[in-house]
């Protein structure tokens, strides 16, 4: 797979250089189709191998919650969306939180631009409308990011 990025808040200033390259690796080296039925696979393969590098489990944000964001390691979060544009917006509220309890120093977010997203499905997150709705909530996200948009 290919990808774009875009810095939020200056999340490549937070984000290490190492931390890039084992999320760099882990799209590129993602060769699973995009197209409909494959969702939960990318999303585990890209997970699995960014793990292999020391990336955590999902993790839960809250000790008496179920919440959970995809992963963390050195104080950066991670979450990977393919799912439901909605799901978009419980990301950004969980990453926020941990950013504000310190927990995070920034964060990074990988998700299907837009006509990659149409091909796995409806109604699917995608990386243009992050970075719009981003704009709109600039005064109340404002944790650092770095945001991928994959595609084939």
């Amino acid at each position: 797979m290919n990808f774009s990025t875009q810095d939020y808040n200056s999340g490549f200033n937070i984000i290490s250089s190492d931390q890039i390259r084992e999320i760099n690796n882990a799209i590129n080296k993602c060769n699973i189709k995009c197209k409909k039925g494959n969702i939960p696979v990318i999303r585990e393969k890209l997970h699995n191998d960014l793990m292999s590098v020391g990336w955590s489990p999902e993790v839960q944000i809250d000790p008496n919650s179920r919440i959970s964001i995809t992963s963390f390691k050195d104080n950066i979060g991670l979450c990977i969306q393919t799912g439901n544009m909605g799901r978009m917006y419980a990301d950004l509220l969980k990453l926020q939180t941990i950013f504000q309890k310190k927990i995070v120093n920034g964060a990074i977010y990988i998700l299907p631009l837009k006509n990659t997203a149409k091909e796995m499905g409806d109604n699917i997150v995608h990386y243009e409308r992050l970075l719009r709705e981003l704009q709109i909530f600039e005064n109340v996200i404002t944790i650092p990011l770095v945001i991928y948009g994959f595609h084939e």
